[in-house]
């Protein structure tokens, strides 16, 4: 994300102050504009990071219920209902982590020879 950033916003500032420098506008009028261009990239990359942050909430919630079952054996309790890509990814880990419980409960209450308890 740092990269991604830098990589966009000092060229782009850079430039900016660049026109401003060589222009014949007063020191203070310079100021005013570098200081606005400021705040508009620092107010862009809030609500971009804001928006990452919604955006990957699902992959985040997923791992999380991936790391509470391998920490506690808790079973995840992730939405299944959306069919988009995150929200099969939820259901699929659900599902999974749900059967995979199943399995290894079996095969720690009943015999694998001859299936009994």
């Amino acid at each position: 994300m740092l990269v991604a950033f830098l990589g966009t916003h000092i060229p782009l500032l850079t430039l900016l102050a660049y026109f401003v420098i060589s222009s014949s506008f007063t020191f203070d009028i310079k100021v005013r504009i570098i200081l606005i261009a400021l705040l508009a990239t620092l107010v862009g990359t809030a609500l971009t990071l804001y928006a990452l942050h919604n955006l990957l909430a699902p992959v985040t919630l997923t791992f999380l219920a991936l790391r509470e079952y391998l920490s506690k054996k808790t079973l995840p309790n992730l939405p299944t209902k959306f069919t988009d890509e995150a929200g099969i990814l939820m259901a699929d880990t659900s599902h999974t982590i749900k059967k995979l419980d199943e399995v290894i409960q079996y095969m720690a209450n009943y015999d694998d020879l001859t299936g009994l308890p």
